[in-house]
């Protein structure tokens, strides 16, 4: 699939845009957890590639640091996620930096999980020993593969499932080149690339966007939150007092925009180009303080009634937008960084 763009002119750009929030989801399927900052590393040149042929010898990105790098496998290397094990989402990640003054820095990551007595400790930057020989997986239809995490961690994600499974680590040589909804050829300079993602590295919507999901859905009896759509950045309105006026971002409107400036606050701006809509699988109505699915199949049976907009595909719900940096950025970005809209287009899904 990719995203036909039609430039069309918007309102100007003038509004005091900023990061609300930002998330990473380490282990696929499992909980999010929010962060202050996250870098957006451009990673080392990869050995190996999957799916489409790549130029190896570019820079790539992966998204926000840590972001989907584990992943819980069967005892077929197929993955688990919460489509089928909606318990997963009871498992709560956390970062346990070094240093937490810098997201940059070593450490590892905590998992806790309800009934579990031991907390899993799984180090952030793994060693692989030499001879080590990686498990092939696929994720989506795209290949890839990654590194076992041991026995303990095998125990561990078993005992919480109630089911024979293993946890993974993605090959930091191994690239999964993303190959839907790409920017138009030679937007960006370098190879976009995903870690165990479905299909894109970085994701997001406005606040207003969501407001107006739920006051929508309360008709229904239905309500959603942010880590329902598991995506990483999150924009509004700078604070009351920080805006003159009363302007406001209007709901949706993220699904104008063709390109955007993210400003840091170190002063290195990023410009990111808006390939698509994003369309929902099924994992919105996984009821994420109970880890089970939903059996009145909402909220998504309710949004089936307004949140269709995009003409290529007239049947799937969409919500947030799927965005890539044109240049790699190689930086941090920090909640209260500023966006500024550089163009508008309109954005219809077609097969390729």
């Amino acid at each position: 699939m990719l995203s036909a763009d039609t430039t069309t002119p918007g309102p100007a750009s003038n509004l005091d845009i900023r990061i609300a929030n930002i998330y990473i989801y380490p282990i696929k399927s499992c909980d999010g957890i929010p962060l202050s900052s996250a870098p957006i590393p451009h990673t080392q040149k990869h050995k190996r590639s999957y799916g489409d042929a790549f130029d190896l010898e570019n820079p790539c990105l992966e998204g926000l640091r840590f972001d989907r790098q584990w992943m819980v496998i069967d005892h077929n290397n197929k993955p688990v996620s919460q489509r089928t094990t909606p318990k997963l989402v009871l498992a709560k990640p956390q970062l346990a930096l070094n240093d937490p003054n810098d997201p940059r820095s070593d450490g590892h990551l905590l998992v806790t999980a309800p009934g579990m007595s031991t907390t899993l400790r799984l180090p952030l930057c793994p060693v692989v020993p030499p001879g080590t020989d990686p498990v092939s997986v696929s994720v989506w239809g795209s290949s890839g593969q990654g590194f076992d995490c041991g026995d303990e961690a095998a125990r561990w994600i078993s005992e919480f499932l109630g089911k024979p499974c293993r946890i993974i680590f993605k090959d930091p040589n191994c690239a999964r080149a993303v190959v839907h909804y790409l920017p138009p050829p030679g937007t960006c300079s370098f190879q976009l690339t995903t870690g165990f993602a479905e299909a894109y590295p970085i994701t997001f919507f406005n606040q207003p966007s969501i407001d107006e999901t739920n006051r929508c859905l309360a008709e229904h009896g239905a309500k959603v939150e942010h880590l329902t759509f598991r995506h990483s950045l999150v924009f509004d309105l700078a604070p009351p007092g920080a805006s003159a006026g009363d302007a406001k971002l209007p709901p949706y409107d993220e699904e104008s925009w063709r390109n955007f400036e993210l400003a840091t606050s170190s002063g290195e701006s990023i410009e990111f180009y808006v390939t698509a809509r994003l369309d929902r699988c099924p994992m919105p109505n996984v009821n994420r303080e109970t880890g089970t699915m939903s059996k009145d199949y909402q909220p998504l049976k309710a949004m089936r009634t307004f949140r269709t907009p995009d003409p290529g595909k007239p049947t799937k719900v969409c919500f947030g937008m799927l965005a890539a940096p044109i240049h790699p950025p190689d930086t941090v970005v920090s909640v209260g960084d500023r966006i500024k809209v550089l163009g508008r287009c309109v954005h219809s899904s077609v097969e390729e």
